[in-house]
């Protein structure tokens, strides 16, 4: 499980520079760019729009369905990944009331079973996984909003993956010692 998602947050962090590289192999050389200048008509355009009565021109229906579909696949992508980290958060500290080994997620792996450290690895996981889908933030309003939603969906796999696995060993926990205190 952990090298499957290290293998997909790998390739995910890979793909961005290798497009960008794609891309940039296949721009023609400056010299062969033909040169224009759009500084009178840029004006001229400006000049007209500042004249009253006129009204400028509005996006067109095609562009703003787009844009649509992003923000709404942003906000739900963003939702599964808080939603995710909450549910990872609250399996996390069961476990640890149930002194469970458990695990967080991601980029930094702390395995404990200490009912001390439950304030230590809540706060890991929040601020890691928050700065994660800040980041996705940044990515969405820098003009890519599929790296964002990448992000977001990589954080809610792989928070939900965890909080099931402690989930599991909760439930066996419970088959095992229905009372805490009568087991330990």
């Amino acid at each position: 499980m952990k090298r499957l998602m290290l293998t997909v947050l790998c390739g995910a962090l890979i793909s961005v520079p290798v497009a960008a590289q794609q891309v940039q192999q296949t721009a023609p050389a400056p010299s062969t760019i033909a040169k224009l200048d759009l500084r009178k008509v840029v004006f001229d355009a400006a000049k007209q729009t500042a004249q009253p009565g006129q009204t400028t021109p509005r996006r067109t229906a095609a562009s703003n369905n787009g844009n649509n579909n992003n923000r709404i696949l942003y906000a739900v992508s963003l939702a599964a990944a808080a939603g995710g980290t909450i549910y990872n958060i609250k399996e996390t500290r069961e476990g640890l009331d149930r002194k469970l080994q458990v695990r967080t997620f991601p980029l930094v792996w702390i395995k404990t079973s200490d009912p001390a450290d439950k304030g230590k690895v809540t706060a890991l996981v929040a601020g890691v996984n928050g700065a994660l889908m800040v980041v996705s933030g940044f990515a969405y309003h820098g003009r890519n909003p599929g790296t964002a939603i990448l992000i977001n969906l990589l954080v809610a796999a792989a928070t939900i993956g965890v909080g099931l696995n402690d989930r599991s060993k909760i439930n066996d926990d419970k088959v095992r010692c229905p009372v805490v205190s009568a087991c330990r």
